[in-house]
């Protein structure tokens, strides 16, 4: 599945041997005094991201709760996978939020995984 159009991409790689922290902000469309007051974390397209795995219980809240805080990692068993290897691959992270004002957002980014 291919990312939104919009859709950014963390500049820092994940090698699959690391569990590695990630955030994504939503100061951008919150108004003045809203906060995120609820999450959940998915992969866009896990298919085609061997073992991609993000921690959605260890999410955590940032700068005021404008942003979350998520973990990322590949299972042990999936770390030598050949999708892994040259440029590796770029995997959709999506983060859904609720918010104070009862709003609902989300956003897509971009998570490459390549073997470094």
């Amino acid at each position: 599945m291919p990312l939104p159009l919009d859709a950014q991409s963390w500049a820092e790689p994940l090698d699959p041997g690391e569990v590695k922290d990630y955030e994504v902000d939503f100061s951008d469309v919150l108004v003045s005094g809203e906060t995120i007051t609820d999450k959940t974390i998915s992969i866009a397209d896990e298919p085609n991201a061997p073992g991609l795995a993000v921690d959605s219980p260890a999410a955590t809240l940032i700068n005021g709760d404008t942003a979350v805080k998520l973990w990322a990692s590949v299972a042990s068993a999936s770390q030598s996978d050949g999708a892994y290897a040259g440029p590796g691959i770029e995997a959709g992270v999506t983060v859904n939020i609720t918010t104070s004002d009862s709003r609902t957002y989300e956003k897509t980014c971009g998570l490459t995984i390549r073997q470094r």
